[in-house]
């Protein structure tokens, strides 16, 4: 299997989760703020948004939450791991030491 093209997948499809997450937020938004009151010049716009949003969104998050799953299995199982060892910083007086797989970036417990 060809990982630097599953990560790739795998990082399209968590910006997409990204952004279907957002637009569950701005649905929030738009209705905590009365944004879809017929006093409102998008009035139309707004409440299109948030109607494609609630249609669509939750069970294609679901969907590709599922495949990032999928994936997430798939690339820990095929990769040929080469661990690194590394330190990152947690504060500007305190690291922490990692090791993780150079090529799919599992982190070792």
């Amino acid at each position: 299997m060809n990982i630097p093209f599953l990560m790739s997948l795998k990082y399209s499809t968590e910006t997409m989760c990204t952004g279907l997450r957002t637009m569950e937020e701005n649905c929030n938004y738009i209705t905590e703020n009365d944004f879809l009151s017929n006093n409102n010049n998008y009035h139309d716009l707004m409440a299109d948004y948030c109607v494609s949003a609630y249609r669509f969104q939750q069970a294609f998050l679901k969907s590709q939450t599922e495949l990032l799953e999928k994936m997430k299995i798939a690339i820990r199982e095929e990769c040929t791991h080469e661990w690194v060892v590394d330190l990152i910083d947690i504060t500007p007086d305190c690291s922490k030491k990692i090791k993780y797989c150079k090529h799919c970036e599992l982190v070792d417990a």
